[in-house]
């Protein structure tokens, strides 16, 4: 394996864990969202509509939040925002957890949107920015690695409590507190970490000073438009903004709406469906490690053109033998493999390596919120596309998933930044 000439530090792989928290907390709040809403509907008396707006907004939140947060992190630094958004989110999520009707959880799922979005784009940079050039990409990685751990707490969650025969209404209420516990803790445990010193050396701070007491620099280059500073950087965006968008809406549709689809179309149980969704876990977990093995090396490319053409095959069993709940989950398990390696993961390691310093989160926030508003816009039709024709929605993911590739082929011929 190349890039193993250094260890990493136990303080890069402490920030590398903190910072990488984010993407647990948005995988576990996207799958949280699409199991605990479905479990509220008969409890709240949610129609489809209802549950088609509540994951858009959810999704729309995060992408507001996303620009927000990349250009604060850009602007005043990336610990000042992460000290703040978590203490909101953990507000979100407490008003979800403790809900007595329905409007009460809009604006919980609202809140809770917002502030995971803001929490993204300072927190991979950070990460990005804390580690040792040559263990970038592993580091960067291992966010992707507990985002899939996110999902697989609250699937675990859902799976013993509905065997133990738990109300569905209680069991959507555990999986909010999960995450509401776990924001508490992280949030305590991140306010130690020091400041991005990339991010003070890039915007001319006083080093030493700035990280000692935690606070931004006050000098004038961090105080510019970072919009502003984009626009020489304007072709890549958009390419890595494509890639993104696209790729995400066929992972994201399986897992905001796999539940829904196997529980209220194809006929499944609860509990059947959350044992078979649960077993998917496990090999997503060890696909996070693979990527984080391959993505420092010269296997990057190769294994990236494969994982497109199986995520395509994973959508195109279904809809060419029939949507039932066995095809499906053979096309599950093929776009998990897919996935984890031109999915996210690749697209978060991407955007640190083309972006310089100053604009890194802003191009994140920016990118993350033109695929976030996209898919929030896919989620409001999905339910009602899902019951009228599963085939309909399966040839929509294949085609999208192949347009993936290609943009993944453009976007690793983008040349990468040497930051200092």
């Amino acid at each position: 394996m190349e890039a193993t000439a250094h260890r990493i530090p136990p303080e890069a792989w402490k920030t590398a864990v903190l910072g990488g928290m984010a993407s647990y907390l948005d995988g576990g709040a996207l799958v949280t969202g699409g199991i605990a809403l479905s479990l509220s509907m008969a409890s709240f008396g949610m129609t489809e509509w209802d549950l088609g707006i509540m994951s858009g907004m959810l999704t729309g939140g995060l992408a507001l939040g996303a620009l927000l947060g990349g250009w604060l992190g850009d602007r005043f630094g990336r610990k000042r925002v992460l000290s703040i958004d978590l203490a909101v989110l953990a507000v979100g999520l407490a008003l979800n957890m403790v809900a007595p009707h329905t409007a009460m959880l809009y604006v919980g799922i609202a809140i809770t949107g917002l502030a995971m979005g803001t929490d993204l784009p300072p927190s991979i940079a950070l990460v990005a920015e804390s580690a040792p050039r040559n263990h970038r990409g592993k580091l960067v990685g291992l966010s992707q690695l507990l985002w899939v751990a996110g999902g697989a707490i609250a699937i675990i969650i859902t799976t013993v409590l509905a065997n133990l025969q738990v109300p569905d209404s209680v069991n959507a209420r555990a999986l909010w507190a999960h995450l509401f516990i776990l924001t508490v803790v992280i949030w305590v445990l991140r306010r130690r970490l020091p400041e991005s010193q990339e991010w003070l050396e890039e915007v001319g701070g006083d080093v030493s000073s700035a990280v000692g007491r935690g606070r931004a620099p006050r000098s004038g280059a961090v105080q510019r438009g970072q919009l502003r500073q984009l626009l020489p950087h304007l072709i890549p965006l958009l390419v890595v903004g494509a890639f993104y968008t696209i790729g995400n809406l066929a992972p994201n549709t399986g897992g905001q709406f796999g539940f829904f689809i196997l529980t209220h179309v194809t006929g499944l149980p609860v509990a059947t469906t959350s044992s078979i969704l649960l077993a998917m876990m496990p090999l997503g977990l060890l696909l996070g490690v693979a990527f984080m093995r391959v993505v420092d090396t010269r296997w990057r490319y190769p294994v990236m053109v494969a994982a497109g053409l199986l995520q395509t095959f994973a959508y195109a069993v279904p809809a060419m033998l029939g949507v039932t709940a066995t095809t499906y989950l053979i096309g599950s398990f093929a776009g998990i493999t897919g996935a984890a390696f031109i999915g996210e993961g690749m697209y978060k390691v991407r955007v640190q390596e083309i972006f310089p310093t100053a604009v890194r989160a802003t191009a994140q926030g920016a990118t993350i919120f033109t695929c976030r508003i996209l898919t929030a816009l896919f989620a409001l039709v999905t339910p009602a596309l899902a019951t009228y024709s599963l085939t309909a929605l399966m040839w929509m993911l294949a085609g999208l998933s192949l347009t993936t590739l290609a943009l993944a082929v453009w976007v690793n011929r983008l040349k990468s930044v040497q930051s200092t």
